[in-house]
């Protein structure tokens, strides 16, 4: 074995795979924070909204009724609260349908108080088929053009409508807009760390995004979209884990825009245990290889090269966790053999020096960006420097576990598997 470690050490394009695992981190991160920066200083009603007087009368006037629909499995211990806030929303006209997808708690029984009352419609289903079915099956129903999709566990702020129906009317080809997810059980260092990611990943990367014009995806916690949009183009994919994601490219690839508006603050529960986050990135990593697997060679065409960004950040990134996990056997395994990397020490403070300022620098401008929006940000400032050391390690992990399988397997029908026990236990403040 020695003589193919010496000549793997020797090699040049060692010192180019060497490279290229310490300047990922800090490419994307730098990327994603000169695009957000953009997308600030850019005015343009498909990317950066500020409603006027006169632009809100006329949403208002143009959309008098807003659909909300909000899919429910097995969701009592946050449908009240869910129902309470999106009552609250300011709007003239809200039409609320919670599609019950075989539920087999109480949560049609939690509904009923405001069925009764006439604030709220209930479609009851008797088995579960997945969130993307209870989608579609309330889509015939709704009464408005613009629909609000939310997860049973969102809390929207009242304006929420304020900031996000303007685009509709100033910009004729968008077809969705996603509200900015803001982590509420902020108690664990997980959820600090999530409060963190939501701002320096999520926001900073699809503010970073907007500058291209396509987004990655949209939140499903928090999406407000043209009805007619997402019927015309045969509904949500039952049989994609990630419906958002997939909805996402599949409008984009039509022509039409996603938009960002970060004005439009949702709250959410994260997961506090490490076991319910890691079940829920997986089903997010399997579910953006689905959409690769099925998307990438439309997606390629010169007609669609405003998504070509998406795939050379989001195919880098995949090919960047296996080469890490892939070295790191190669280097546990030449250790012993007495054939270590010449330059493994000052190589590896290299990249933990690179991975930590990348991760630091996200955090800084994606605190900076939400700090208006969420000024309690600022308190999670100083687990920053924790973030980029959990948060790579957790996605180099899950994606080597989960993209093979998206990839490879075909799809089939996604239902619901979401654990909301330890929601219960953080409302209840344990």
């Amino acid at each position: 074995m020695r003589p193919f470690f010496d000549a793997l050490w020797e090699n040049p394009a060692y010192t180019i795979f060497a490279a290229f695992l310490c300047a990922h981190p800090l490419g994307s991160g730098l990327l994603s924070a000169v695009g957000s920066l953009g997308f600030r200083s850019r005015p343009d009603a498909t990317r950066w909204y500020v409603a006027e007087p006169d632009g809100l009368d006329r949403a208002r006037s143009r959309y008098p009724v807003i659909s909300v629909v909000i899919p429910a499995h097995n969701e009592e211990t946050v449908i009240a609260g869910a129902l309470d806030a999106v009552l609250g929303i300011s709007w003239p006209e809200l039409d609320v349908i919670v599609v019950d997808d075989g539920s087999t708690d109480e949560t049609r029984r939690l509904v009923l108080p405001y069925v009764e009352s006439g604030r709220v419609r209930l479609l009851r289903k008797s088995t579960n088929e997945g969130k993307s079915m209870a989608i579609n099956d309330a889509l015939p129903l709704c009464r408005g053009e613009l629909v609000l999709l939310m997860d049973a566990d969102g809390l929207p702020d009242a304006a929420v409508l304020e900031q996000m129906v303007p685009h509709f009317v100033d910009a004729t080809t968008v077809a969705l807009v996603t509200g900015n997810p803001r982590v509420l059980n902020t108690r664990t260092f997980l959820a600090r760390l999530q409060a963190i990611e939501f701002s320096a990943t999520v926001g900073v990367q699809r503010r970073g995004d907007a500058v291209w014009g396509r987004l990655m995806t949209f939140s499903g916690l928090c999406a407000l979209f043209d009805r007619s949009a997402i019927v015309g183009l045969g509904g949500f994919a039952p049989d994609m884990v990630t419906e958002d994601i997939d909805m996402t490219w599949r409008l984009q690839l039509a022509g039409r825009e996603v938009v960002y508006e970060p004005a439009a603050l949702f709250g959410m529960q994260a997961p506090e245990s490490l076991g319910a986050l890691w079940r829920q990135r997986h089903r997010w990593v399997v579910g953006l290889a689905q959409v690769l697997r099925r998307h990438t060679l439309r997606a390629l065409k010169p007609a669609n090269w405003r998504m070509w960004p998406l795939l050379l950040t989001g195919g880098l990134s995949i090919v960047w966790a296996h080469a890490l996990v892939g070295a790191t056997l190669v280097w546990t395994l030449s250790e012993p053999l007495g054939v270590p990397p010449p330059e493994i020490a000052p190589f590896l403070a290299l990249f933990g020096a690179v991975t930590i300022l990348a991760g630091i620098l996200q955090a800084v401008v994606g605190i900076r960006l939400d700090h208006r929006h969420d000024p309690g940000l600022v308190r999670q400032f100083p687990w920053a420097p924790w973030f980029p050391l959990c948060y790579w390690v957790l996605c180099v992990l899950l994606v080597v576990r989960g993209t093979l399988p998206g990839l490879w397997r075909r799809p089939k029908l996604a239902v619901w598997n979401v654990p909301r026990e330890e929601y219960e236990a953080a409302r209840a403040g344990r």
